[in-house]
């Protein structure tokens, strides 16, 4: 073989073997690559699972940043009790200690506390200018019969703008009160605590200047039906 054949076959398998590596330098970069590409695909669809959840969880939770600023807006706290929910849960988170053994720091963390000046009263004529032969004597201004139980609930009159028929309060050392009743001179922050006698409001209450606490916020309307299902859902124990 002449040396030019031999110069002529090395150059050609020196070419072969350069196009052969150039191949081999694309196949391991190639981003078309079938097993890398796959890869890269199972990641991007990670990436983008999990930005879209962390998108929906953003988008729950600022609707319920919003729905709790406008329930806010609409509840003025001086007013109506500040609710433990928001717009689409409207469930209350109920405290597992009974209301009558918390303090008043256990009862802040759950209960909208109002300051109120609260007075007693009883059905008689020195309260009500009725005595016992009226026809609506002992009946409130929701027309359920008034009441004092210290086990249950009892009857109280309150500024039905401030504390709207029956809203159940706990006022500490009288127990819980429904709003069933008005008073001329219950106005604002006051409150009209019923007694079975004239004697027993100055007896067990007079005047006293306290904090109450809202437990539940009346809807405007109280049924004698209404008040048995209160007095069945709030017993002191």
């Amino acid at each position: 073989m002449s040396s030019s054949i031999r110069s002529a076959n090395k150059w050609v398998s020196l070419l072969m073997l350069a196009v052969l590596w150039t191949t081999l330098g694309r196949m391991e970069r190639d981003p078309y690559d079938q097993s890398q590409s796959s890869q890269d695909v199972l990641q991007r669809q990670q990436q983008a699972a999990t930005l879209n959840q962390h998108s929906v969880r953003s988008d729950y939770y600022s609707k319920i940043l919003l729905a709790n600023s406008n329930l806010a807006k609409s509840h003025p706290p001086e007013v109506n009790t500040v609710k433990m929910s928001n717009a689409s849960y409207q469930q209350t988170i109920k405290p597992i200690k009974p209301v009558s053994q918390m303090t008043h720091e256990e009862l802040m963390q759950h209960y909208r506390a109002v300051e109120v000046i609260a007075t007693g009263y009883s059905a008689g004529v020195e309260s009500t200018g009725k005595d016992p032969d009226h026809p609506s004597y002992g009946i409130t201004y929701s027309g359920v019969k008034v009441k004092r139980d210290k086990e249950t609930i009892s009857t109280i009159a309150a500024d039905l703008s401030v504390f709207p028929l029956g809203t159940v309060l706990w006022i500490p050392g009288y127990g819980y009160g429904i709003v069933a009743d008005i008073g001329s001179a219950i106005k604002g922050h006051k409150i009209d605590l019923y007694f079975q006698s004239k004697d027993a409001v100055y007896k067990e209450w007079g005047k006293k200047q306290l904090q109450v606490y809202i437990i539940e916020e009346g809807e405007g309307k109280l049924t004698e039906e209404m008040f048995r299902q209160k007095n069945e859902t709030y017993r002191i124990i």
